[in-house]
């Protein structure tokens, strides 16, 4: 009896290390990683509490962070976002998977827009090396099927 039990308390104890080692596997999978596009570094996620602090943290790396929002506060994923240059070269065409965009461009005046189900905002910035740019685009919320049928 005594071996059967200690069989059972090491199968028990070796099926909870390799659960622990899947769990802490999947966290690290679910990182955000930068991506590269044309040469333009960028990132973007931050949904949920734990995506966000690694992006807070992995963000201060780059020179422009955007963030997305409707008015009443709550985040916004799936933005597409378009940037292009003075001359009006596109640099970087991406869609955000979450509220936070970073990217990292060389210094100088670019033209940001984004766009969330069909309706753009755009803003002009100004990209330093000395420092984190940092840009919120916000949307009304969409009205209610209800609100519309009067």
């Amino acid at each position: 009896m005594n071996i059967r039990k200690g069989v059972i308390i090491g199968l028990c104890s070796l099926v909870a290390g390799l659960g622990q080692i899947s769990v802490a596997g999947a966290r690290f999978s679910d990182q955000p990683e930068g991506s590269t596009a044309a040469g333009i570094t960028y990132m973007s996620g931050g949904i949920g509490e734990e995506e966000q602090e690694t992006l807070s943290e992995l963000g201060r790396n780059y020179d422009l962070k955007l963030i997305f929002a409707d008015t009443t506060g709550h985040y916004l994923s799936d933005v597409a976002v378009e940037i292009t240059d003075e001359r009006g070269h596109q640099v970087l065409a991406e869609v955000s998977q979450g509220p936070w965009f970073f990217a990292n461009l060389p210094a100088g005046r670019y033209r940001v827009r984004a766009t969330n189900q069909g309706s753009a905002r755009e803003q002009i910035v100004y990209v330093s090396p000395r420092h984190q740019t940092r840009l919120a685009f916000s949307w009304a919320e969409l009205e209610s099927h209800f609100a519309r049928e009067e």
